[in-house]
């Protein structure tokens, strides 16, 4: 298949070509008709499109840091807590029924 230049209709109602550096607005939906959108670059800002490997990529990392955190996990009473401070040694994670918060004390004594 041949590329292809898309005529459009100015606000005048008079057709012309697309031109490469004009926006193209959708007003309405739009239908692929089952094909893929692709060539789609690594986002320059937080409101472009994200390729599936940027987005698998990113998801890689936080797996492995949250596994890295599995390793010095220990449950008492029913949550989960560091087995000793983040590097900082400011903060102890807590995770309680699925919601996770920070604190500095375990059980009202200093950790």
């Amino acid at each position: 298949m041949a590329n292809r230049k898309i005529t459009v209709l100015n606000p005048l109602g008079y057709q012309e070509i697309f031109q490469s550096g004009d926006n193209l607005l959708v007003d309405g939906s739009v239908n692929l008709q089952s094909n893929n959108i692709t060539g789609v670059p690594l986002p320059g800002s937080d409101t472009d499109a994200a390729n599936r490997k940027y987005v698998d990529d990113a998801d890689k990392v936080l797996s492995d840091e949250i596994d890295a955190l599995d390793d010095r996990v220990v449950i008492i009473e029913g949550k989960d807590f560091l087995l000793e401070p983040t590097t900082d040694g400011s903060f102890v994670v807590v995770k309680n029924n699925g919601v996770v918060s920070y604190s500095e004390d375990i059980d009202g004594g200093q950790y």
